[in-house]
Parts: C-alpha cells; structure tokens; sequence
C-alpha cells in the first residue's frame, strides 16, 4: 500500500494512516502470557457486569479480591473496566491477524519492533490459531473501534474541528511548522487558481464566437472574470489570518503552560529568580537572586 509504518506507543493512534504513513502500535509480551489474561482481563463476574466470560475458582476470587473491587466500575452499558480492557486488547491482537498473515509480513513487524523477537513464526500461528478458534464470534468479544480498522487521519482531524472548534489541536497535528502549514494549504489555492486559467481561457474563446453576442454568456463571464481576482487574494488572506490566529493561540497556550509548570517546579524562566525544591520542606538547593552588581548571590 506504499505506507511507511510508524511507531507510535498510543493506542487510540493505531492503524491510523495519512500522509503515506500508517501508524502501528508494538504488541506487548505480557499479552502474549496466558497468566496476564487470567488475572488481569478476566472478568469476574460480580457486580452484574454484562461482559463476563469466565468464572474464576475460589482461590483465585479470594486472591484477586481487592483488585477486582478496583475494576468493577461499571460504565453506562454495564460492563466493567475488566472487560472493556479485554475487548480492547483481543480488538489490538485481531489487528495484527489482518497485518501478519504471511511469514513475509512476520519478518517485517519483527525488524521494525512491532512483535516481540522472542517470538518466532510458528509460535505466532498457534497463537492466531487459538486467537480465531471460534471465528463466528470473535466481533462479539472485541472493541467496537477495531471492527473497523483503518482510520484516516485528516477525517479524524475534521471531526475534532467541528467537534471542538477550529482552534482544536485535533486527533494529530499533520505539520510541524507554519510553513508547511502554508505550504498545504497553498497548494489547494494553486491548485484552484490553476482551475480558473482554464476556465478563463474558454470564456475568452468563447467571447470570440456567437457567445460573445450572448448578454448572459457576458454577464457570466465579468462575474467570473472578478471572482477569479478576488478568489485566490481572499483565500490566501484567509489562510495567513487563521495562521496568525493559530500562532497567538498556540503563544497564548504556551504561555499558560509555562506558569503552571512554573508553579509546579517553583521556578521561573526569566533568569531573575531560580528556585528549586520544595517550598517549606528545606531540601533542595536554596533560592538564587541575581544582585544588583550581576552576580549571583546565595
């Protein structure tokens, strides 16, 4: 598919894909190990949790006891965190299911770190084999959101617009820098403009025919000879005021960010005051303050 896969180690950003990358989340060893699964993505069954599929023996219930207490906190549809923590990562292993299906694609996900090493290509059957032993019913114990499995990164982004406003820093920033910003968003423009030369181009041919005695072919063609002026000025202005607005949202939150972490750490950035450590606790080193005379006084 001609998509260089990425690395990334969030699991909302799996099997998300734009701008020729799709990124791909490493599977873990643990769950590969048939113990993490019995004690910690086993439901057990108490609370009136609708996911549960295994019960547990009384030993193990008495050992678990007071981390099962933690996890059955239900959610609206009356499944606790067990059980959507086990849906989530049965949907992250049928994933790969679909990425690793020949001893090609193995190689490829080892090389890139995306499976254990430690596992070869034989074990990964077997454990696809147990993964799928009940096919028809694999869609009924896995999250809603690996259903379906690829996901485009500029509708997400889209929706995180309209969701949350057009300052939203949306589900990944596609640019790094406002000149790729205006370097994307120019193209459209020149692509645009492009479109109207050849537009223009005709009208102009056909100002030279029995169009031209047309009085609605000419109102047309002044409407759109004015908007081809004024279409690519006003996008372009468009686009370096929503940078502007970018940039002092962006300065503003920054801003913000560094008086909280400030306080946090009980310094400021200035070079004026440097103080560390906790206030109060005497540990640390001890406040510095620039002197008059420019040296630094203890």
């Amino acid at each position: 598919m001609n998509r260089e896969p990425i690395v990334t180690e969030k699991l909302e950003q799996h099997l998300v894909w734009g701008g020729g990358r799709v990124f791909l989340k490493p599977v873990s060893k643990f769950l590969f190990t048939r113990e993490f699964w019995t004690r910690e993505l086993t439901c057990k069954g108490e609370g009136g949790c609708r996911g549960a599929v295994v019960a547990l023996s009384d030993g193990e219930r008495e050992r678990d006891r007071e981390a099962n207490d933690k996890a059955q906190k239900k959610d609206d549809a009356g499944v606790c965190k067990r059980c959507e923590s086990r849906q989530a990562a049965l949907g992250f292993l049928f994933s790969y299911v679909g990425l690793v299906q020949r001893e090609s694609d193995f190689d490829l996900a080892t090389v890139k770190g995306l499976l254990p090493r430690e596992v070869t290509w034989d074990q990964w059957r077997l454990f696809v084999d147990e993964l799928l032993a009940s096919p028809d019913a694999i869609y009924k114990n896995i999250a809603i959101r690996f259903i379906y499995g690829e996901l485009r990164l500029n509708r997400l982004n889209l929706i995180y617009m309209f969701t949350r406003g057009p300052l939203s820093l949306g589900f990944m920033a596609i640019w790094t820098s406002y000149r790729q910003f205006v370097v994307q968003n120019g193209a459209w423009v020149i692509g645009g403009t492009a479109w109207i030369v050849v537009v223009l181009s005709g009208m102009q041919v056909g100002l030279d025919t029995a169009l031209g005695e047309e009085e609605a072919f000419k109102r047309a063609s002044y409407g759109f000879a004015v908007f081809s002026i004024l279409g690519p000025i006003s996008a372009m202005v468009l686009i370096f005021t929503y940078m502007v607005v970018l940039f002092v949202w962006n300065l503003v939150r920054t801003r913000r960010f560094e008086v909280q972490r400030s306080q946090r750490l009980g310094r400021t950035w200035s070079g004026l005051h440097l103080e560390t450590g906790r206030s109060g606790t005497g540990t640390g080193m001890e406040t510095l303050r620039r002197g008059r005379t420019g040296d630094m006084e203890v």
